[in-house]
């Protein structure tokens, strides 16, 4: 797919739009490398739908997430897309001096659930909501989590701003530059402006986090995790860790070990990245 887009613009060809027929994670791929051309180069993205939740599609506006239903609407002309200007999140890592882009950014528990997603094999919602009723058992009862042996805690230091999470092991982070991930599920507090974005951490106990869970499924914050969650916009979040697994857009991730072979500490800065033009259907910027 890649390959093909630089075969393009090595013969000379202008993209000046690119539609991505697949999930979230196909998106990435093809965000990333729309802002690894130069900045006069790069095509305006749209997501059409294609994968399993497809938030980015849902950020354009589209209400299905059937590509070839979004596509007819938009060759017949029913609706017009117009262009706006969209900050996806950038992490950087400093041992490597590598980044890259995201529209959702995780770590922690939200890494381990999506390696058991990928040993289990991608299914239907059906098999999703399957494995987050055993999650929340897992969390709930320590004996079950650790038979279970899926869901860990991941030593490192978080700094939000100013804020210093207070332990160094954490259950997990996320930063987002969408509002909804799967169905409903909204769980960034406050609103963001220019160059902040959405960021959770979380350092209590498991079983905390899973009788909060309905709470954090809509953005609210149980009286009992008050004082073991961080949820606002931010400007930048640093993590130091050695735990080189990140999820980008439902797709996990895994950052080079400088050619030794063993994960070593360094440092992930997340902040907002460069403009990206999409296309979107409703008439104010994502």
């Amino acid at each position: 797919m890649l390959s093909e887009l630089d075969r393009l613009l090595g013969e000379g060809c202008r993209i000046s739009e690119i539609y991505v027929v697949g999930g979230d994670g196909t998106f990435n791929h093809i965000l990333n490398w729309t802002l690894a051309q130069p900045q006069d180069l790069q095509p305006t993205l749209m997501s059409m739908g294609g994968g399993e939740f497809c938030y980015m599609t849902k950020l354009h506006g589209l209400s299905s997430k059937n590509p070839i239903r979004n596509l007819k609407l938009i060759v017949s002309g029913k609706v017009c897309p117009t262009r706006v200007e969209w900050e996806p999140i950038k992490v950087h890592d400093s041992l490597t001096d590598k980044h890259k882009f995201g529209a959702l950014v995780a770590n922690g528990i939200v890494s381990d659930f999506l390696e058991w997603y990928d040993e289990v094999g991608k299914g239907n919602m059906l098999k999703v909501v399957w494995m987050i009723i055993v999650a929340v058992a897992s969390v709930m009862i320590d004996a079950i989590r650790k038979w279970h042996g899926k869901l860990k805690r991941v030593r490192g230091q978080v700094k939000m701003d100013s804020f210093t999470v207070p332990t160094p092991v954490f259950v997990g982070f996320a930063a987002g530059a969408v509002r909804e991930l799967l169905p409903f599920c909204r769980p960034f507090k406050g609103k963001t402006h220019k160059r902040n974005f959405n960021a959770i951490a979380y350092w209590g106990s498991f079983r905390q986090l899973a009788f909060a869970a309905p709470f954090a499924w809509f953005g609210k914050i149980a009286f009992w995790l008050r004082h073991r969650i961080k949820n606002q916009p931010t400007h930048a979040l640093t993590v130091q860790t050695s735990d080189l697994r990140m999820v980008f857009d439902g797709d996990l991730f895994y950052w080079s070990t400088n050619g030794s072979g063993q994960p070593e500490e360094r440092t992930f800065t997340v902040t907002k990245g460069p403009t990206v033009n999409l296309l979107s259907l409703t008439t104010t910027s994502p």
